[in-house]
């Protein structure tokens, strides 16, 4: 990190991201290696947990994934009728069907975003120490990081959605019982705020201009 020197400095990071992609990969081939090894059951359970290692918010159960966790748990206790737990089953396939392919996008994208997002720092950081200037040297690598939270926006109204069928299956007395928690997942960034109550700080992508989402939803995120 040295003054008028940003060569340096971003290739640094260039090393490191291209060593933590490598190292991601030898992860990904012994994972399946090991499972190949392995029963069908267990092979499919090691490699939910292992996934879940490599990339905890990926596989982390969202929110309607709890409510209906919690939905099954406590049928009894909210009064919740046979023909309500069947339209609540009917909204559970309805939604594992249409996240599973969001999920897939999203393990994709965290897989190029991840290295990409620390030559980005670099860079921005660099560029802004050095010459003043805020941005990245390749724009298109703006884009990979930011992708992420584009999929997240669609994984969210995904849970959204779902979650207002829930409310009309079993009515709003008995959704009202249902504790928020439930369905409201904590954010589990890294980061820690001292004040209780407080989820901590998020990472943030700067893009060029407020507001601009440089492209992405323009179906980039079916690029390979």
């Amino acid at each position: 990190r040295v003054m008028g020197n940003p060569g340096a400095w971003i290739d640094g990071a260039r090393r490191e991201a291209e060593a933590r992609a490598d190292l991601a990969m030898v992860n990904e081939r012994y994972i399946d290696a090991i499972a190949r090894c392995m029963p069908e059951s267990d092979a499919a359970r090691f490699s939910l947990l292992a996934n879940r290692a490599m990339y905890p918010e990926v596989f982390r159960p969202t929110a309607f994934q709890r409510l209906y966790r919690h939905l099954q748990d406590h049928a009894g206790a909210l009064g919740i009728l046979p023909e309500q737990s069947r339209a609540i089953e009917r909204i559970n396939e309805a939604y594992e069907e249409a996240f599973e392919p969001l999920r897939t996008q999203w393990l994709e994208s965290a897989r190029r975003s991840e290295p990409a997002a620390i030559v980005l720092d670099a860079e921005t950081e660099a560029m802004l120490r050095c010459y003043g200037y805020m941005g990245p040297l390749d724009p298109a690598r703006e884009e990979v990081v930011g992708l992420t939270n584009v999929i997240r926006d669609r994984i969210d109204s995904l849970d959204e959605s779902s979650t207002q069928k829930v409310l009309r299956a079993v009515g709003p007395e008995v959704f009202a019982r249902i504790p928020a928690a439930a369905y409201q997942p904590e954010l589990d960034s890294g980061f820690r705020s001292p004040l209780r109550g407080d989820v901590g700080d998020f990472r943030v992508v700067y893009l060029r201009n407020a507001g601009d989402r440089a492209g992405l939803d323009k179906g980039n995120y079916d690029r390979p």
